[in-house]
């Protein structure tokens, strides 16, 4: 299951209406988880340049290593090796 993420001040103002106890300890609570290292999701595809034969990235234009992390033969890895976009067509959805 993803993680969905929440502002914090999101997070604090839903409890403003509490009775102090609760909301000081609420607060305190929440104040207290560490902060997720989000970023958002570059997303590009492999597009292919029938002139030379190679795919190329949709984002940076970088031509396609022609293999994937694990160093096999791929025309089209997962990931773009230079600006890190997401090429899986199931991750659109």
């Amino acid at each position: 299951m993803a993680d969905k993420f929440i502002k914090l001040s999101d997070a604090l103002a839903s409890v403003d209406d509490f009775p102090e106890f609760f909301r000081d300890l609420a607060h305190e609570r929440l104040l207290s988880v560490p902060a997720a290292d989000e970023r958002p999701v570059v997303r590009g595809r492999w597009e292919w340049n029938s002139d030379n034969g190679y795919y190329y990235c949709s984002n940076c234009d970088a031509v396609s290593p022609r293999e994937d992390q694990e160093g096999e033969y791929c025309d089209t890895p997962a990931f773009c090796h230079v600006c890190g976009a997401d090429m899986r067509e199931e991750a659109r959805t």
